[in-house]
């Protein structure tokens, strides 16, 4: 997706009438469609993925350029990993965000910008449906 622009389309639909009640006599469904560019992508860089926020407002991105990958959070560019995963993601309410970042053999959870304790391997990151707590799986050679 090298040089590609992300435009996130959010589209509001605005039903007349039920969509289950069969009628000749129906009018049709009134859609309507907002854009609104969240991120711009520079050329130079690879893009591996992307999230947007539940309520639309934010959007992070995992990029490479070279051979480091970082995250740009609502355009701010975060600290370089060796990797970081795939999967982004943003808390129910919007506010909070969290991903893993790879540094020589340790992955850590990177939560609100906070860089916790590190370890061989990690997975499964979850915000509670409250956003006020994370929760994820991370262990250790003989150790969990």
């Amino acid at each position: 997706m090298k040089g590609r622009v992300l435009i996130i389309a959010l589209m509001t639909f605005s039903c007349v009438s039920s969509l289950f009640h069969s009628s000749a006599q129906e009018p049709a469904v009134n859609v309507n469609l907002n854009e609104k560019l969240l991120a711009s992508i520079p050329g130079e860089l690879d893009l591996k993925t992307w999230a947007v926020s539940p309520d639309g407002t934010r959007v992070a991105y995992v990029a490479k350029k070279g051979l480091k990958q970082f995250v740009v959070l609502d355009g701010t560019k975060g600290e370089e990993y060796d990797e970081v995963d795939y999967f982004p993601r943003f808390s129910l309410n919007g506010k909070r965000f969290g991903f893993f970042g790879k540094e020589r053999d340790k992955w850590f959870a990177v939560i609100d910008g906070v860089k916790g304790k590190g370890f061989e391997k990690v997975g499964y990151l979850s915000f509670s449906p409250d956003s006020k707590r994370v929760v994820y799986m991370a262990w250790n050679q003989g150790k969990n």
